[in-house]
């Protein structure tokens, strides 16, 4: 035996230990129990007050409880062990293994692959995270950030994150409804849900953003089934744009205030006001690079409507007046 495995030996004992010592505890509380009962009699009054006899039940159920958690704690220990330790798996501990990660399930286990596969990839499901693992791409899923959604099909599922629309496919009915409920409960478990069942609509959370037009971008902030929906804060790349302010969507709607650090001349430096499918759109103060100054109307991200226009970071030039398309 080597070191590691003596280590490992000394954990799974050392988490062992309470659980035992637990047991011992709750079968001397059951005993007392039993014996009250058989001295006087079923029918007769308990020696101990019904409020006293009602805690000690409640203690007996807690303990039973944290019994039960122990060793959902010693199995995640070992299940976890086993596959970082297997010959077959080296790339995903290399890639994945981390301090607080436990493996929860596989589709080694119980069957499931992305819709339109082409190879049969590794699915593997972990407290904080959902892997697909194919020849040509590592997906890791974000459990805080992921949703399902219903699918017509009953031997498939779709998994929603920030970037991603995932259709899962299963043998059987039965596949996806295991899959889905052991899904469901990682996620609730890693929101710290008491209702185990159902996964929350609305979130908080960081995302940093890979692809698309946000591309680089940090957000944080309130989500709704996949997207920035409620208050936020996004940043660009560079840390030079940003946006604090509602969201509707994945898009800027609603009230916000928007910088930019190195706006120069005719571009905007700041806008206060309101948003609506990413534009400015409404009532709102922007402030320009060359130090002018815009207070009015907006629509589609253009002056439209009544405003005044302070010109010049001096404002020497002044206009009041209606505006169309971004032009007096």
């Amino acid at each position: 035996m080597d070191s590691n495995d003596s280590a490992e030996s000394a954990i799974i004992e050392a988490l062992s230990l309470p659980a035992k010592e637990l047991k011992h505890y709750v079968k001397s509380l059951e005993t007392l129990l039993d014996l009250t009962v058989k001295i006087e009699g079923p029918d007769e009054p308990s020696c101990l007050e019904d409020v006293s006899l009602s805690l000690l039940h409640k203690i007996i159920d807690q303990l039973k409880s944290a019994i039960v958690n122990i060793q959902c704690i010693i199995e995640d220990f070992n299940r976890t062990r086993a596959f970082w330790n297997g010959a077959a798996n080296l790339k995903y501990r290399k890639a994945l293994v981390t301090a607080d990660r436990f493996l929860v399930l596989t589709n080694r286990t119980i069957p499931v692959w992305p819709s339109g596969a082409v190879t049969q990839p590794a699915v593997l499901l972990f407290t904080d995270i959902l892997v697909i693992w194919t020849q040509l791409s590592v997906q890791q899923l974000p459990l805080n950030l992921l949703w399902i959604r219903e699918y017509p099909d009953e031997r498939k599922v779709v998994v929603e994150t920030p970037e991603e629309s995932l259709a899962l496919v299963f043998k059987t009915p039965e596949d996806r409804d295991f899959w889905c409920s052991t899904l469901i409960q990682s996620v609730c478990r890693l929101l710290e849900q008491d209702d185990l069942t159902r996964l929350p609509l609305t979130r908080k959370g960081l995302f940093q953003f890979k692809n698309g037009r946000l591309r680089g971008c940090t957000y944080v902030g309130d989500w709704e089934n996949g997207k920035m929906h409620g208050k936020g804060f996004l940043t660009s790349p560079d840390n030079h744009k940003k946006y604090i302010g509602g969201f509707i969507e994945g898009e800027r709607s609603g009230w916000g205030v928007f910088t930019n650090e190195m706006a120069k001349d005719g571009a905007i430096k700041t806008y206060t006001g309101f948003y609506k499918n990413e534009q400015q759109c409404g009532i709102g103060e922007a402030v320009y690079g060359d130090g002018s100054v815009y207070k009015g109307c907006w629509n589609d991200g253009l002056r439209s409507g009544h405003g005044v226009q302070f010109y010049g970071s001096s404002h020497a030039s002044v206009y009041l007046g209606d505006w169309s398309n971004d032009k007096r």
